[in-house]
């Protein structure tokens, strides 16, 4: 698969994150890393677990936002990605901070501090210093301290040109300035963090200025002042509401619109699926009938009237179930039982009663209430007859219906020659006849079908294939297992 694949999954997950719809967002960043991490793009899997910690942290589930940033800074390190390593390294610490984890705070500046002994980074230190500075205002009290450092990274800040870093920095230097007293100099940090924030768009950040602005104003015993940043403040929260009120119906309309193209998405694929069903259904059904018309036929020569009789009226019986199962997605188990009786009587006579079945239900299935994808499980008998009982003299064929859970368990048991021998004898006849085939095409078609009904949401079915072989390790038939979900 192809990087730009990888980096539309990312974008998708992203775009979850913003809607709120972090199981979507999860799985578009893990097939975004199951990509990345085939094409052995170190660079682009370090941004995708930084982008699942962000979902994390999003949701305040800040232990599992930790996590990943802990695994992509071990990533990094493996793949000597020095920037995305400094980076997560000072997320991490926003989410300890979070979680109230101070020492590992502590932990990660000092490693931080080595680092930037030989890694010349402007930004990135200056983000460091930022931190230094929010973890000496929170562990120790020492404003003065962090103010200091808070000077340095802001300094750094306006010569790169990257003001927006500065939201964060001017409202900690305010907290730092109003513990000290320094209230003129809070007030200015508290207005200069205001109109950036409003600069980019910040308006949450930037109505919380306000309100610090209010505080250090009621401070000073500047009332007038401060009822009128204080009314303001007031204003903007409620407009701030209203708007996160618009946005959030926004975001359910877009949640619903999403949910509404995926369920037209998936209802147009079960509707390609459920037609290529039909399409094999009415495939398997002029083979089937073809295959009677030759039991009947050798039937009617060898048996007596009564009989033939007999013969005729299971055959009437199979070809209306044949016509209407190649309609039906779903049949009664009932039903399906009922036509499998009737089939195997009908080859016992066209095989001079060489083998014996048995059909066994267990008891506590309801056969009234039970529906089974049509027509699956007859092929899986004839292959039973044709290449396990035929040639034999006392054959035997048993089919058990019983439940396992949820699952419906169908098992065709025979006590033919077993599948090695069955391939071995099949390469010696001409391909061409009648019986090969429909064997073929039968069992080909059947193999479809589970293939499809797989990928529908209807049914969930399973085949398993089991050689059956006796104390002296030699073939004694063959067990076919169908699993198929109620």
């Amino acid at each position: 698969m192809s990087k730009r694949i990888g980096v539309l999954y990312s974008l998708s997950g992203s775009v979850y994150n913003k809607l709120g719809r972090y199981e979507n967002a999860f799985m578009f960043h893990e097939k975004a890393i199951n990509i990345f991490r085939s094409i052995n793009d170190a660079q682009a899997l370090s941004a995708e677990y930084n982008l699942i910690a962000n979902v994390y942290y999003t949701m305040k589930d800040f232990e599992k936002s930790t996590y990943y940033f802990l695994k992509n800074i071990e990533h990094s390190r493996q793949n000597n990605l020095m920037y995305s390593k400094l980076i997560t390294i000072q997320n991490l610490c926003s989410a300890y901070f979070e979680i109230g984890k101070i020492k590992e705070v502590k932990k990660w500046i000092d490693k931080q501090t080595a680092i930037f002994k030989t890694y010349k980074n402007e930004i990135l230190e200056a983000r460091f210093l930022y931190l230094k500075a929010q973890y000496i205002s929170l562990h120790s009290n020492k404003h003065k301290d962090s103010l200091t450092f808070l000077k340095e990274a802001e300094e750094i800040f306006l010569k790169n040109n990257a003001s927006f870093q500065l939201v964060d920095l001017y409202k900690l230097k305010s907290q730092n300035l109003i513990y000290i007293k320094n209230y003129k100099e809070a007030f200015d940090s508290a207005l200069q963090g205001q109109k950036i924030a409003e600069k980019y768009g910040f308006t949450q950040q930037a109505n919380a200025f306000i309100k610090t602005q209010a505080c250090i104003c009621k401070e000073q015993k500047k009332y007038s002042k401060a009822y009128v940043l204080l009314e303001k403040f007031v204003e903007n929260n409620q407009k701030l509401k209203e708007n996160e009120r618009k946005s959030e119906i926004a975001k359910m309309r877009a949640q619903y619109e999403i949910a509404e193209k995926e369920f037209e998405a998936q209802r147009f694929k079960n509707e390609a699926l459920n037609f290529q069903l039909q399409s094999l259904r009415a495939q398997m059904n002029p083979h089937f009938i073809f295959n009677l018309l030759n039991s009947v036929h050798s039937g009617l020569d060898e048996q007596s009237i009564e009989k033939s009789k007999m013969l005729l009226m299971r055959f009437a019986r199979l070809m209306r179930f044949s016509l209407d199962f190649t309609e039906q997605d779903f049949v009664d188990l009932y039903e399906e039982i009922q036509f499998l009786e009737d089939y195997l009587s009908l080859e016992q006579f066209r095989n001079d009663f060489n083998f014996l079945f048995k059909i066994e239900v267990d008891e506590n299935i309801d056969i009234d209430f039970i529906k089974i994808p049509s027509m699956l499980i007859q092929p899986l008998v004839e292959n039973a007859i044709i290449h396990g009982v035929k040639e034999r003299k006392n054959g035997n064929i048993q089919i058990y219906f019983t439940e396992e859970k949820e699952y419906l368990i169908v098992e065709v048991e025979d006590n033919g020659v077993g599948r090695k021998a069955t391939l071995n004898s099949t390469k010696k006849v001409n391909s061409f006849k009648d019986n090969i085939i429909y064997e073929s095409k039968s069992t080909k078609i059947n193999s479809k079908r589970l293939h499809l009904l797989n990928q529908t949401d209807s049914k969930n079915v399973s085949i398993q294939y089991i050689d059956l072989f006796d104390n002296l390790n030699k073939p004694k038939g063959t067990k076919v297992r169908l699993k198929i979900k109620l």
